[in-house]
Parts: C-alpha cells; sequence; structure tokens
C-alpha cells in the first residue's frame, strides 16, 4: 500500500528510479547476450571457415581410429578416401607449394564435418568427375570453366608412403564444381612446412564410386570428434607427449596455441578472424552504458529517498525499526526490478538487432535458458548492491534530525555571511545553496572534466587518423612473386601478368584505370660504399660495417666477392630494381612530385631514367634490438633508445649509372644468398647499359601511400624505355581503380574474375585492398560513433547529477522560495540564483576539463607530428553547452512551477530520457555489412545482347534480324528456376516473329542460358533510336518469386533516295554577265532530307559560292538555283567545274554529290554610236508618232463620255415614265 501511495504522489521520481531499473537490465542483457551470442557466432565461424574437427587422422588406417572408438578416445569421425596426390610445379604461389595434396571421396559425415561450399557447380557423382578448391587452381595454374576436361598429374600410393612411380600419371577428369578454400584454409592456418598433415589432406574431390588404379591402395584422412573428458586430460600436453601416450601417430593437431582442440573461443578471438574489433567496440559501448544506467538508478533512488526523508523520520518516530524500512525500501525497488526484467530484455534483443549491422555478417543471436535466468539474477543482485547503502544510509538517521533538517542548520552556522557594498540577492542565494554542495562539487567537476578529456583524446585521434590520408588507395593488386634472388636473376623469363591480361581487366564493367607495371632484378655498379649503402647493416652492403646489433645485410661477405670476382665486378655492387610504368602514370609522379622539365623522349629512348630513393629509419630499442623500414619504425613493447635516418648520399641528377644484368636458367641453390659455400652456376649471361640519371626523388611513406612504386630502391623508367635498354619481362603487378558507387553484385563479380585470373597465372595472387578500405572506414565509422557514444553518455551522467541536486534543492526550498515572494522578489531573480549554482558545476568542470585536454593534444599531435586542429576542442564544448542549456532549461521550469502554482512538482530525470530517445538514433544510423547475413537470391543480368542481320550492314525499316541475348544468373551461390522471359519494344519497332516470350526451366549459380529468336523491323519504323525491354520473373530454391528487367536501345536507318533533273546553265557566257545553275531535286524516300545546299566548285571563276535549298519532305521536290557572276575581266577560256550537292539526313550524317560543269567564256564585243549633233538628235525623235496615237486617245475618251451621258438621260426618261 506504501508503495502504491508512493507512486501517486511522486509519479516522477519512481518514473525516473523505473527507467533507470529499465536501462541498468536492459544493458546487463545486451552484454550477456552479446558474450553468449559471440561465443556461440566464433564458434560456428571458425566451423564454417575450417571444420567441425577437433583432430585430423592423416594417412591413418579407420580401424585405428575404430580402435579410438571404442576405447573412448573418438566418440564419431568421417573418412575421405585418398586414391592419390598432386604434386605442383615449383613456381607456383603459396607457401605450401612444394607440398602434394590429395584427391579423395567423402562420405557423408566427412562431408558434415568439412561443409563445403561451392563457388559454382555441383559435388562429383559419378565417375570422371572433379571439384576443386580454389587453391587447388591456383596450384595448377589453371582456370576451367565447369564441364571442361582437366590433366591432373597423380601420384598413387602402393603401399604407405610409397609411390608407383616418381613421374606422374595423367588422368582427365571433367570440372563438375568449385569449392571454397576450406582444407586448404586447415594447411595454411593450422600446419607448418614439415608437418604431418602439411599438404596430405585433400583439396580435390571426386565420387565415391571412383574407382582405384590397378595394383595401388588408398589412404585414408579421417575428421574426428574427442571425447570432452579425453580433450581436459590432454589440455596443456605437446604433441609428442599425447602420440607416446595414445599412440595418436598420424594426428595432425589443431593449433599451436590450443592444440588439443580446434573450437575454443579464445584461439577465435586470439587469430582475430573477423571479430576482434567490432565486438571490442560494442562491448566497451555495453559497459559504458550499463555504467550510466547504474549511476542514473542511484542518482534516482537518491531522489526518491531526499523526497521520502521526513516520511522515514515519521515512520522512525512511530516506532519501525531501520530493518523495516531497509526491506519496506528494497522490497519496494526489487518489485519493480522483477517487473521489469521482460520488457528490458525485449528492449536488449531490439538493441542487439539493430546494432547487428555493426557486426561481422557471421554474427547471430544466442538464446540459453540458463543464460537467461543468469541475467535475471545478476540483475537482481546489481540493484540490490547498488541501492542497499544509501537505503541504509537513510534508515540510521535520527527522526527529529530528519524532521526538523539539523544538518541544513549546522551547515549554514559555519558559513559566515559578510555584507557587500554592491547586494546582489541571486548571487547571495546561490552562495547560500552552494553550501549544501561542497562535498559533491569536486567530484562532479572533477567527472566533467575526466569527460572533456576523454573526448578531446578521442577526438584528436580520429582526427590524425583522419589526415593520414587513405591507406588503401588501389581497389584491387595483382601481384607475381617470380622467386627473386639478389644478384643472379633466374626468373627472367618466367612468365607473369601479359598485354592480353591487362586488356581483360580493362573490359570488366565499371573498370576505370588499369596500371601495369613491370620489375627487373639488376646490379648497379657503384664507386664507394657510402652510408646509405651500409646503413648500420641494414642497407645492401651491410656487411662492410654491421650495426651495433650485429646484423650484416642480407648477403653473405664471402658469398658477395665470390660474386664480384667469378663474375668480374670491377667496382663495389649492390641489388638494384628496374620498375617500367606507362608514360601516363610516370608524368603523375613527376605532376605529384612537383617536377618539370624531364626529358621523356630521353626516357622512353632508354637514355635515361629517374632514380627514386626511399628515406630509411634505423631505430634501436633499449633491449638492443633493432628494427629498419621506411618512415618511423615503432615497437609498442620496447622504448626507443635511438633513431637513424639514412637519404640519398651518393646519386645526383646528370650522373651517369652502370646497370648490370646476370641472367641464368640454372636453379640457384636453396641457400643462395645466406651461405658463403652455396654452388654459383656457370651458365650465367651477362648484360651491361649505361644510362643517364634525369631526376632523383627522395620518398617517405606519406608519398608510398599516394604512389606504391616509390617505396621501391629502384630506376624508374617507361615501357618503351626498358624495352630500348635491351630489358623486357611480364608485368609483375597490376593496380586497379574501380568507377566510384560501385554495387556488391559488381564488385563480387569483378573480384570472381580477377581472382581467376590468378588462378591461370602461376605465382600470382589477388590483393582486395577494396575490401580493406571498407573494413577501415567501417573501422573509423564504428570507432567514432563508439568514441561519442561514450561521451555523450558520460557527459550525460554528469548533467544528470547536477540536475538532480538542483532539482532536489529547489523541492526542498520551495518555502524560501515562497518567503523571497512574499517580500516582493521577482520570478527573475529567483531563477538567476540557480542558475549560478548551475553555472558553478559547469565552469569549474570545464575549466579543469579544458586544461586536461589541451595538453592531451598537445601530447598527441607532438607525438605523431600532426597539424593542430579545433574541431577535437570545440565540439565536445558545444555539447557541454547544450547540456548546460537542457539542465538550465529543466530548473526554470521547475522554478516557473513553483511560482505559479506553489505546489511541489517532482523533478523528472531528463538525462536518462534523452538517452533513451539518443539510443535508438544512434542504433538506427544507417550500417552496412562487409557481407550479407543471409545469402543473397539469385540475380539474373542479361551479359550480352546482339542483332544480326544477314549480310550485316545498317538496319533499315523492312529488315529481317535476328535478335540474340545471354541470360546470366549473378549469384554464386543458389540457381533460379521457372524463369519465363518476355520482350517488348517501343513502337513496336521490332516484332518478333515467333513468340515475344520464352520459358527456361532453370539457371545454375554462375551459369547462363541463351534465347535466340527472329524479329522484323516494319516500313513504317521511324528512323533512330528505339528501346527494347526484356522483362523476366523466375524463383529461387524455396519457391520465392523475384523479378528483373533490361532496357537496351536499337538504331534504325534512314533509307535516302535523292533523284535530280539535269543541271540547267548556259555553257557560253561572255564577261560581264550572270551565270544561272537551276537543278530541280527530289525526294524519294521515307524520311525528310535536310539542309540541301548547292556550291560550286569551278577553278578559276567561281569557288565557294553556295545556295541553301532547305528541307525536302518526303516525296516532294525542290528547285534549288545558283547564280554566279561573270566578271568582266574574266579571262576568256574554257573552265571545267562541278557544282555540289550536299544534304543530311534524320539524325545528321552528312552526303554529298558532285555535278560536272563545262564552261567557256566569251569576250565582250564593244559597241561604239557614231557622233551626232544636238539637232540631229531631236530630230531623230518620232514626234509624228506620238501626235498621232494621242489624238486617237482623245477621240476615244470623248466618245466614250457621250455614250455614258445618253444612257444616263435614257435611264432618267423611263424612269419618270414609270
Amino acid at each position: 500500500q506504501i508503495l502504491k501511495n508512493n507512486i501517486k504522489t511522486r509519479k516522477s521520481q519512481y518514473l525516473s528510479l523505473i527507467m533507470g531499473i529499465i536501462l541498468t537490465v536492459t544493458f546487463i542483457a545486451v552484454m550477456a547476450l552479446l558474450i553468449g551470442s559471440i561465443y556461440s557466432s566464433a564458434k560456428e565461424y571458425f566451423y564454417s571457415r575450417f571444420s567441425k574437427a577437433d583432430f585430423i587422422f592423416v594417412d591413418t588406417a579407420e580401424s585405428t581410429v575404430q580402435e579410438f572408438v571404442r576405447d573412448g578416445i573418438v566418440t564419431d569421425y568421417g573418412v575421405a578416401r585418398v586414391i592419390g596426390y598432386v604434386q605442383p610445379e615449383e613456381q607456383v604461389s603459396g607457401a605450401y607449394n612444394n607440398s602434394p595434396y590429395a584427391v579423395a571421396s567423402l562420405d557423408a559425415r566427412a562431408e558434415e564435418y568439412l561443409q563445403l561450399e561451392l563457388f559454382s557447380g555441383r559435388m562429383p557423382e559419378k565417375t570422371g568427375e572433379i571439384a576443386l578448391e580454389a587453391s587447388a587452381l591456383r596450384m595448377l595454374g589453371k582456370s576451367p570453366e565447369l564441364g571442361d576436361e582437366i590433366i591432373m598429374p597423380l601420384h598413387f600410393l602402393i603401399g604407405t608412403d610409397k609411390f608407383s612411380s616418381p613421374d606422374p600419371v595423367e588422368k582427365p577428369y571433367t570440372v563438375v564444381g568449385i569449392v571454397k578454400d576450406k582444407n586448404a584454409a586447415i594447411m595454411q592456418s593450422f600446419t607448418g612446412p614439415g608437418d604431418i598433415g602439411d599438404g596430405r589432406i585433400p583439396l580435390a574431390y571426386v565420387a565415391a564410386a571412383e574407382p582405384l588404379i590397378a595394383g595401388t591402395v588408398p589412404a585414408f584422412v579421417i575428421y574426428s570428434s574427442l571425447d570432452k573428458s579425453f580433450q581436459a586430460e590432454v589440455k596443456g600436453w605437446t604433441k609428442n607427449d599425447i602420440r607416446q601416450k595414445f599412440g595418436l601417430t598420424g594426428l595432425n593437431m589443431s593449433h599451436e596455441l590450443e592444440m588439443y582442440s580446434m573450437d575454443l573461443f579464445t584461439s577465435v578471438m586470439y587469430r582475430r578472424f573477423d571479430f576482434a574489433m567490432p565486438i571490442t567496440l560494442v562491448a566497451i559501448l555495453a559497459c559504458a552504458l550499463v555504467l550510466a544506467a547504474i549511476f542514473g538508478t542511484r542518482n534516482s533512488m537518491r531522489s526518491v529517498l531526499d523526497s521520502k526523508s521526513r516520511q522515514i523520520a515519521m515512520m522512525r518516530a512511530v516506532g519501525a525499526t531501520r530493518r523495516q524500512i531497509v526491506t519496506l525500501q528494497m522490497k519496494k525497488t526489487l518489485s519493480i526490478t522483477t517487473l521489469t526484467i521482460p520488457p528490458a530484455i525485449l528492449l536488449a534483443v531490439l538493441i542487439l538487432k539493430l546494432a547487428g549491422r555493426y557486426l561481422p555478417a557471421s554474427f547471430t543471436l544466442f538464446f540459453h535458458p540458463l543464460l537467461l535466468l543468469g541475467i535475471v539474477v545478476f540483475s537482481l543482485v546489481l540493484i540490490f548492491m547498488t541501492n542497499i547503502g544509501q537505503v541504509v544510509k537513510v534508515s540510521r538517521i535520527p527522526p527529529m534530525q530528519a524532521i526538523r533538517n539539523i544538518d541544513l542548520v549546522r551547515k549554514l552556522k559555519r558559513h559566515k555571511v559578510v555584507s557587500k557594498r554592491n547586494f546582489s540577492p541571486s548571487r547571495l542565494l546561490a552562495t547560500r545553496n552552494t553550501i549544501l554542495y561542497s562535498g559533491r562539487l569536486p567530484g562532479i567537476s572533477l567527472f566533467l572534466a575526466l569527460c572533456l578529456a576523454i573526448a578531446m583524446y578521442a577526438g584528436g585521434l580520429l582526427q590524425i587518423k583522419m589526415n593520414r590520408g587513405e591507406e588503401y588507395k588501389n581497389d584491387y593488386i595483382l601481384q607475381h612473386y617470380l622467386h627473386r634472388s639478389p644478384v643472379i636473376n633466374s626468373t627472367y623469363q618466367r612468365p607473369a601478368f601479359s598485354e592480353n591480361d591487362l586488356d581483360f581487366i580493362r573490359k570488366l564493367p565499371l573498370v576505370d584505370t588499369v596500371l601495369g607495371i613491370k620489375e627487373l632484378t639488376l646490379n648497379l655498379e657503384v664507386r664507394e660504399a657510402t652510408p646509405y649503402f651500409i646503413m648500420d647493416g641494414y642497407g645492401p652492403l651491410g656487411f662492410i660495417s654491421p650495426g651495433p646489433d650485429g646484423y650484416s645485410g642480407m648477403i653473405d661477405p664471402d658469398l658477395y666477392y665470390r660474386i664480384k670476382e667469378k663474375y668480374g665486378f670491377e667496382t663495389e655492387f649492390i641489388p638494384f630494381t628496374l620498375l617500367a610504368l606507362p608514360p601516363d602514370a610516370l608524368r603523375e609522379i613527376l605532376k605529384y612530385k612537383a617536377v618539370s622539365g624531364v626529358d621523356l623522349a630521353a626516357i622512353n629512348a632508354g637514355r635515361s631514367v629517374i632514380v627514386n630513393i626511399p628515406i630509411m629509419n634505423v631505430t634501436y630499442y633499449e633491449d638492443g634490438s633493432a628494427g629498419c623500414g621506411l618512415g618511423n619504425i615503432t615497437n609498442l613493447f620496447q622504448k626507443p633508445a635511438k633513431t637513424t635516418i639514412y637519404e640519398n648520399d651518393y646519386f645526383r641528377a646528370g650522373d651517369s649509372l652502370s646497370l648490370r644484368l646476370l641472367r641464368t636458367d640454372e636453379e640457384l641453390d636453396e641457400a643462395f644468398p645466406f651461405r658463403p659455400d652455396v654452388n654459383l652456376p656457370d651458365q650465367v649471361d651477362s648484360l651491361a647499359r649505361s644510362v643517364e640519371i634525369a631526376e632523383v626523388f627522395s620518398s617517405d611513406y606519406p608519398d608510398v601511400l599516394e604512389h606504391r612504386v616509390l617505396g621501391n630502391f629502384a630506376a624508374i623508367t617507361t615501357l618503351e624505355g626498358m624495352a630500348n635498354l635491351g630489358f623486357d619481362g611480364s608485368y609483375c603487378e597490376i593496380l586497379v581503380n574501380m568507377q566510384p558507387r560501385l554495387s556488391q553484385e559488381t564488385a563480387a563479380y569483378v573480384e570472381t574474375a580477377l581472382e581467376q585470373l590468378t588462378w591461370r597465372v602461376h605465382g600470382s595472387y589477388l590483393v582486395n585492398q577494396r575490401q580493406f578500405r571498407e573494413a577501415a572506414r567501417k573501422e573509423f565509422t564504428q570507432t567514432l560513433i563508439t568514441a561519442a557514444a561514450v561521451f555523450i553518455v558520460l557527459a550525460s551522467i554528469c548533467g544528470s547529477i547536477i540536475s538532480n541536486n538542483i532539482s532536489a534543492r529547489i523541492r526542498s526550498s520551495k518555502r524560501a522560495i515562497g518567503t523571497v515572494r512574499a517580500v516582493g522578489a521577482p520570478k527573475n531573480m529567483v531563477w538567476k540564483s540557480f542558475f549560478y549554482q548551475i553555472l558553478g558545476f559547469f565552469l569549474i568542470g570545464n575549466i579543469l576539463g579544458l586544461i586536461l585536454g589541451t595538453a592531451v593534444l598537445i601530447y598527441l599531435y607532438q607525438k605523431y607530428e600532426a597539424a593542430f586542429s579545433p574541431w577535437p576542442l570545440l565540439l565536445p564544448l558545444a555539447f557541454i553547452a547544450i547540456l548546460l542549456l537542457i539542465v538550465s532549461l529543466g530548473a526554470y521550469r521547475k522554478v516557473s512551477r513553483i511560482m505559479k502554482r506553489s505546489i511541489v512538482q517532482n523533478i523528472r530525470e531528463f538525462v536518462i530520457i534523452v538517452g533513451l530517445l539518443l539510443l535508438p538514433a544512434l542504433l538506427l544510423v544507417p550500417g552496412k555489412n562487409v557481407q550479407a547475413k543471409t545469402k543473397a537470391p539469385p540475380r539474373l543480368m542479361i551479359e550480352d545482347f546482339q542483332v544480326e542481320k544477314e549480310g550485316g550492314g545498317e538496319l533499315l525499316p523492312g529488315d529481317e534480324v535476328t535478335l540474340r541475348i545471354l541470360l546470366k544468373n549473378m549469384q554464386p551461390g543458389l540457381k533460379a528456376k521457372n524463369i519465363a522471359i518476355t520482350c517488348q519494344a517501343e513502337d513496336n519497332a521490332v516484332i518478333p516473329l515467333v513468340n515475344s516470350s520464352y520459358y527456361i526451366d532453370s539457371i545454375p549459380a554462375w551459369n547462363e542460358e541463351e534465347w535466340v529468336f527472329p524479329a522484323k523491323i516494319p516500313e513504317t519504323a521511324v528512323p533512330g533510336l528505339h528501346a527494347v525491354s526484356f522483362s523476366w520473373d523466375y524463383q529461387d530454391p524455396q519457391g520465392n518469386t523475384y523479378n528483373g528487367s533490361q532496357i537496351f536501345y536499337l538504331e534504325l536507318g534512314q533509307e535516302l533516295r535523292l533523284e535530280y533533273d539535269d543541271l540547267i546553265y548556259t555553257n557560253r557566257m561572255i564577261q560581264g554577265e550572270v551565270l544561272d545553275f537551276s537543278l530541280n531535286i527530289m525526294n524519294l524516300g521515307k524520311g525528310s532530307i535536310n539542309n540541301v545546299m548547292l556550291q560550286t566548285k569551278i577553278p578559276g571563276l567561281s569557288d565557294g559560292i553556295s545556295s541553301l535549298v532547305g528541307t525536302i519532305g518526303p516525296g516532294q521536290s525542290n528547285k534549288g538555283t545558283l547564280s554566279v557572276y561573270i566578271k568582266p575581266e574574266q579571262e576568256v577560256k574554257a573552265y571545267d567545274g562541278t557544282i555540289l550537292l550536299s544534304y543530311e539526313d534524320e539524325r545528321g550524317r552528312s552526303y554529298s554529290q558532285e555535278l560536272p560543269v563545262k564552261l567557256e567564256v566569251q569576250k565582250k564585243v564593244e559597241f561604239t554610236p557614231s557622233e551626232k549633233t544636238e539637232q540631229q538628235a531631236e530630230a531623230a525623235f518620232p514626234y509624228a508618232w506620238v501626235i498621232g496615237l494621242g489624238s486617237i486617245i482623245l477621240i476615244l475618251l470623248i466618245i466614250v463620255i457621250v455614250q455614258a451621258v445618253r444612257i444616263r438621260k435614257y435611264r432618267a426618261a423611263e424612269e419618270a415614265r414609270l
């Protein structure tokens, strides 16, 4: 009953307490579910990447494993029957290329252990079929398509470790599937060279019915589960101890750190298989939120107890014991906790669902009854321990002390009030009330200062990381390792990437730039051994003067002098690299280094090169160890004692370089160049060249981030320059950049194509820097969100504490506020007194925080040599200012209510409410997984669209064509079935001659289906672009329906039929006359003819005179005229020329025809009149004729007038008579 009454009368305090408890239980549930889900998800991820086996028996008979089953050591197992082994060639990629791998068939239990995933195709079902892991294809150097025949060079066993012959037997198989690396990952991660199981487990799979070759025996690889008690017994034992004790010969131990099991969470987290960083961030955030919820609950409980202190004292006064009061208060608290646990767990599940987008794709929620029970118990214990101390403290206060508030009276008596000339009631009230916070003020201020310092530290680190630039500039890097050795080149003509490979990459969708780099190891003859070449033992001539740590370089001194004598080096020599780039790439480097005036023509001709000298740092540590590298070398566990920087001290622009290539086709000794007694090849070809240094670069680590080639100690030339120097080679590295906004489907397609390219090229592999860059960007975003969330939570806790103290003081001061009002104090004065108290808390904390934060920022910027940025300083202060505003507004609202209504208003814990609103907002920030959590549905796309016309040529109305489309399933994991595809053309520009729809039963993953059908272009089709759309519906294997569409465009041409009559003109002209040309032009086609023009081309007479006829519509004609003026001084002779008739079709394409013209210009005959007198001229005028003609006209005019008068009089008489 007391609980019900308290909730009714103190709603705001209990509401904040309930919310605090809900948040505490929620974040406890989040942490517990997160820990359980991390373990479960990490284990399942481990199983998906490797296998579920605890032990893998290699070359062990099944009968031996059955004995272990009877002994209780092995509980279950699956068998892989090996029919043969493949020995890869020497020059292939991977650390295990010299070890054979097995070709085997799996039983059902072994398939369950391995859980193989297919890139494409299926597993073998009958003899003669094979499926290979990607690493197996890479070792073979092939990239077959599904259905292709592949030759496997097999070694067959005739006994234990006895092969039938040293030469392999080539056996053909049909490739039916390509498998993601599973056993290859086990080999790479859990074995070392020489270990049992190194290369002896299967990477290629055949059907169970695959027969053995006559006279051979199978080997067995067995995947097993061990008894848990046995695992506990051998925990910490060495491999040899286990083998000697239990006779487990041939056992492939799982892991060096935890050798007894492959599924331990510690091993997964230690190896950081895509889990460590994101989980760490989420765990930090969850811990911070639990801490915030505990503080919030504690503050809410303190607010409740402060408001009930007099009630508790009255209960004590009427006989209630301290134990009864503690029991009553804790029962209420634990009852609220019990009621809030179910909604809190639901809220925790929702939070993890939303936060899951920032976690690895394999993260799944884990539920277990014991885990839920643990959440309930731990929540009750934590809430009890958080609040019991405050309840016990309140119960110990004597009744009369609580009723009279003696503690307040004592504090006020100890404070001396000094009268001042400028009296401010607001400041006096604030000073009086601040005395009551004297015990809490240092802690609150220090808490706020630490929040600011932590925020500035995190902001400074993020700013430094953001300003250091993009570390992964290229999207994809295809690298080829030629197993180069210094001094003697044994891989000169080994094949690597070719021009065809570069063209293949350029044709991939959305590829922006492709840069191929050639590399060749040469020897540079030097005049002297400078410090840069020695470099404290780390340089190419380090053996001349080893460093303090005793290191003397990569080549043995005695071997060096043997080489010098044997191959005739007259001076010292060092290994040197020659790099060849395309000219555009070299120009970009010159522009980046701000170098001008380099003669690229000389570089292309092979007369000069550019030399790049990396700036090297040699760092020594206090324990005597050392390190050498480009840029700063740091060791997290050692403090550097000395660092020496080595820069170029030998090369100068304009000097000459003496380059020498030593090459041999013989295989070098494996110990070359580390042992002095290795055999040096006798058949060595030597090729020497001398070139001039055009420019010298000094490059540091930021330069390498911008251009990878600047990290090499090398001479740089162009591809043409390398050829003109007499050297040649394949591309050792290809840098691929993609266009922005690349979709996941396109990226997956491109990565698969590039991966298959590395399978075909021996010794090559793909570095997916785009994935690294996305992961780095995601890590930066997660770190930023986590740091911001932690700071907001901690600052909100601090603001909550300040708000609670101010709210409690406002509630307890309502009588004092009433007294002040009674003597005429305005509302503004009362509000200012509390604002000054709030400002005191924030001001002291901010000053301390600024001092600590500035010191931290100065330390960071000095350590990382970064430029100062104000953002890590301003952003936390801006949030603190917003927090100050919120606390002040809350206090203002509470003071206003008291002054208006004179009633006690319960204080709401605004920061906890803000936290509830802020948490979903943070979690709802859009995130993106590197990989979808569930398998993506099939995605169909038209990969190729072709229109074929018999005889070729332009498409015209009335043509019959054949349309050919290639529909491909772009999803490597699922097939599409029940596919219905329809063709529809805009304005019926293309009419299918068969059914416009086509049904396809299914398209397997990564396969395609072709649809070919005839169609006709109608006679009425309008020339121009016409859209042809294809739409399709299909289902996935589960029956879910999807659809898609694509649009292509056909360009229809225009059939031009322009006719004209004969050109009309006078072929004989006289000087000074105008020559007119006339031509009747007719359009007999179906489209308009535009910009018809006539133009003269008559050399010597007229050239360039034009006349625009204009547009001639279909079925119309128009007449064109052209006038040419014959000059009086025009030369008299015959002229030959043409009239150019030019016109355009509706698409703007131009046409022209020439009409021949032949003219003859004749001389103008001059006519000279005879001289006459003026009188003779006047006499010659025909006066008689003029007078006669005028008389006749006058007579006719008189007759007409007389006749008209008569007719008028006759009409008047007739009218009078009538």
